[in-house]
């Protein structure tokens, strides 16, 4: 397990490394993903399985709680050079609520510090992209009146997402629902031209997108996976036997703004990521620091 953790370690270092080097030629960096979108949820899915992957190596000792530091701060750097909104306001919390989980048995004094930290992240990271951020308010008071925006294509997006849904039980092909989706467009939403141009990809929906292609089946399959992998990593949290739940979290949440589940690399990842999360040293929780 520790040349697992020295390997993801590297591995975390050399692509804040090429991070950088991206973004001094593009704004919002990809890395190797098809958008700077998927880059932020892959990012996310692989820190939090590494943490797990320190907790279970070193337990709540001086070493894990550094490297938990280590790892939350490239993070965080990474994900806000992607400018993704969804993940660089819920990333911070969730290392917060990690600390706090994971962390009960460390030195009160290291606690203290090390949570003030975390909160310090919380504020900060938004704050480093904060024109994206004022971009949600604006865009949101500006759609009636000029729907052409990345949060007006969403609702424009959602809205003939859910227009083109097909009440049947194996959904429908993609271009049925892109057809239906830009009638809509056409008709209700003055022909927005950023949703009329992204509805082919996705509906930036996880729920709504597997729903429209793969019907009631095919959402009850995910709820199903949801529901499941929660309760699963809820008490595997309790007894220290997997780590499932902080990869999940992540996944439902920002699949509430994106598809996150909808290409094969992603979801190969995240199957990785939460294999990986089921390893452990014992059934006992490691020692603490003292």
């Amino acid at each position: 397990m520790t040349v697992s953790v020295i390997i993801l370690i590297i591995g975390l270092c050399l692509t804040v490394w090429q991070g950088y080097a991206l973004h001094l030629q593009e704004p919002r960096i990809k890395l190797t993903a098809d958008a700077a979108t998927t880059a932020a949820y892959l990012i996310v899915t692989v820190s939090f399985t590494l943490l797990w992957l320190c907790h279970q190596r070193f337990g709540q000792t001086l070493t894990s709680v550094i490297l938990f530091t280590v790892v939350m701060i490239m993070t965080l750097l990474l994900v806000v050079l992607t400018e993704t909104r969804s993940a660089v306001l819920t990333t911070p919390i969730l290392f917060f609520i990690y600390f706090i989980v994971k962390f009960r048995r460390v030195d009160k004094k290291i606690k203290n510090t090390f949570l003030v930290l975390c909160l310090a992240g919380v504020v900060i990271t938004p704050w480093v992209i904060q024109n994206r951020i004022k971009e949600i308010s604006h865009d949101i008071s500006e759609y009636h009146n000029n729907n052409d925006t990345s949060i007006g294509a969403r609702f424009s997006i959602w809205q003939s997402g859910w227009y083109s849904v097909t009440p049947s039980v194996l959904g429908q092909s993609p271009d049925d629902r892109t057809r239906k989706a830009r009638e809509y467009i056409e008709k209700f939403t003055r022909y927005n031209p950023e949703a009329y141009k992204n509805v082919m990809y996705n509906l930036h929906n996880e729920a709504l997108e597997v729903l429209s292609l793969q019907g009631i089946l095919g959402l009850l399959s995910l709820m199903l996976f949801f529901l499941t992998s929660v309760l699963y990593g809820f008490f595997g949290i309790r007894g220290n036997s997997n780590g499932v739940f902080f990869v999940v979290v992540p996944i439902i949440i920002m699949g509430l703004t994106d598809s996150v589940l909808i290409q094969g690399n992603t979801v190969l990842v995240v199957c990785m990521a939460l294999s990986l999360c089921q390893l452990r040293l014992s059934k006992t929780e490691p020692a603490a620091m003292t």
